[in-house]
C-alpha cells in the first residue's frame, strides 16, 4: 500500500468513524469510537509529517508492541511496509 492510499483509508476511516460519535445512538459504541478515532487522528498527523509529540510516542509504543508480537520485524517499523 502506498502513502497516499494509506492516508485515504485512514480520511475514510476519520470520517465515519467521526459520524458513529455524532450519531451517539450507543454509548459504548461511542466510547470505542472516541479511541479509535484518536489513534486515527494520530496516524493522519504522522503520515502527513505534522505529527504532536504524543502521536510519536503512540506510534512508537504500537510499533513496540508489534515487534514484542512479532508482528513486525525488530529492525523493521510498522511504517516500513508502506510504499512511496
Amino acid at each position: 500500500m502506498t502513502q497516499i492510499e494509506l492516508l485515504s483509508y485512514v480520511a475514510t476511516q476519520i470520517s465515519q468513524t467521526a459520524l458513529s460519535i455524532a450519531d451517539g445512538t450507543r454509548d459504548m459504541a461511542s466510547d470505542n469510537a472516541v479511541g479509535k478515532l484518536e489513534f486515527l487522528c494520530a496516524l493522519h498527523r504522522v503520515l502527513n509529517g505534522k505529527p504532536h509529540p504524543g502521536d510519536l510516542g503512540m506510534m512508537d509504543a504500537i510499533n513496540d508492541c508489534l515487534q514484542q508480537l512479532g508482528l513486525v520485524e525488530s529492525t523493521k517499523t510498522l511504517f516500513s511496509a508502506i510504499q512511496s
